[in-house]
């Protein structure tokens, strides 16, 4: 004999699977917020920043690294711009 669901019950179930999903992902995210807030986050970017410039500047691709250090880059009016390079 075939029974007949609730359908509040059906709607309710569906209701549950994305709030079960979000609370899991906001548990996983949670650290990482807490990591990124506490300003850590800058300074171990600036070290892998630091990190990286140590390396290409000391690679066979060095010269790439010191010409984008002399690039110049001009910043305001057509007329009268602040020219400088990047070392600057």
């Amino acid at each position: 004999m075939p029974t007949m669901e609730d359908p509040l019950t059906n709607q309710a179930r569906a209701d549950e699977t994305p709030r079960a999903a979000r609370r899991w992902f906001q548990r996983f995210l949670a650290p990482f917020e807490q990591f990124a807030q506490t300003g850590s986050l800058a300074s171990v970017l600036l070290i892998a920043a630091m990190l990286v410039a140590m390396v290409w500047a000391n690679s066979p691709w060095a010269a790439t690294y010191f010409t984008l250090w002399n690039l110049k880059l001009a910043i305001g009016p057509a007329t009268a711009p602040l020219a400088l390079t990047l070392q600057h």
